[in-house]
């Protein structure tokens, strides 16, 4: 790698950390567990595995993955825990069921975040998709979509 690219990539990511407010903030549904991220995540992806869209009943789910250090999670008592194979252990809220986050045993320092749960999820951009082989053949994010504001009326 150049100097010259070094130091604009350094430029850039700086621009970008600046313009991110820190800490991240965000919550379940019924806002009886609450958490904040104080460090910028170290990836924000799309996840197109059979698992996550059944968890969430979506075609997929956007993730963001923190370091545990500099997650701080309030009202932790009110999470459930399912072991939802042998290496991941989903936590979920146990009054409204929001899915907050999930632990990976290959990453024990590692959480991976719900990004639906971000109060401010307009901050971060996805970065790729993983899991590319499950994604549903239907599923695009193309432009040529009919978009609206709000519901559908």
């Amino acid at each position: 790698m150049s100097r010259g690219f070094a130091v604009i990539l350094l430029l850039c990511v700086h621009a970008y950390c600046a313009a991110l407010d820190l800490p991240l903030r965000g919550g379940c549904l019924c806002r009886g567990v609450t958490y904040s991220i104080s460090v910028e995540p170290s990836y924000v992806y799309f996840c197109h595995c059979t698992m996550c869209r059944r968890m969430s009943g979506a075609p997929s789910m956007v993730w963001l993955t923190v370091p545990i250090s500099a997650f701080e999670l309030n009202n932790s008592d009110r999470l459930t825990t399912h072991k939802s194979s042998e290496r991941f252990q989903r936590k979920f809220c146990s009054t409204c069921g929001t899915h907050i986050l999930f632990a990976r045993s290959q990453k024990p320092s590692f959480f991976e975040v719900t990004y639906g749960s971000l109060d401010n999820p307009e901050a971060l951009q996805p970065q790729n998709h993983i899991w590319n082989s499950s994604r549903l053949p239907w599923f695009d994010w193309g432009e040529h979509l009919p978009t609206w504001p709000g519901e559908v009326e």
